[in-house]
């Protein structure tokens, strides 16, 4: 995917109006950070998908200069004579120079992926303020209980029980 593709969609996501002045505009501020926050995730997927994209065009490009240098080595005697340099001077430079460009890539994927990160931890501490103590929806998306699915072990009894009962 295109880098302003990213930035357009990021922009277009970033854009955040906090309405709670009543509780059917509070829930409506809800649903609409949850959906801002699963384009976020398959955005950053992509992202993820476009970066390791890149790495592999590298890892090709590192094989074929090994192989080359192979070849080179396995008959050196007509490049040598027209370059003057031996083997391993010329994978190092052809290597660096595949280790820049690889990094030059990647660069703004990166700077996209921190970005997208920081506007999940907004979106995060946002729904945190606005979503009222008591409410399972606040223990769900509790940043602290990802490590447990994004269930607290005190609801997921309660939920147990609700459903049995139910």
């Amino acid at each position: 995917m295109r880098l302003e593709y990213y930035h357009k969609l990021i922009k277009e996501v970033g854009d955040l109006e906090i309405d709670t002045s009543t509780p059917s505009k509070s829930r409506k501020t809800l649903m609409e950070l949850k959906r801002k926050k699963r384009i976020l995730r398959r955005l950053k997927k992509k992202l993820m998908k476009d970066i390791m994209n890149i790495e592999v065009d590298y890892l090709i490009k590192r094989i074929a200069i090994r192989r080359e240098i192979e070849d080179y080595e396995a008959n050196p005697s007509l490049l040598k004579r027209l370059t003057g340099k031996d083997s391993h001077t010329l994978r190092l430079k052809a290597l660096k120079k595949i280790e820049k460009d690889r990094e030059t890539r990647i660069k703004p994927y990166n700077e996209i992926r921190e970005e997208i990160n920081k506007l999940l931890n907004e979106i995060d501490d946002i729904i945190m303020e606005h979503v009222s103590p008591g409410s399972r929806v606040k223990e769900r998306f509790n940043p602290q209980n990802l490590d447990r699915g994004g269930q607290s072990p005190q609801t997921i009894p309660s939920i147990v029980n609700g459903v049995l009962m139910g």
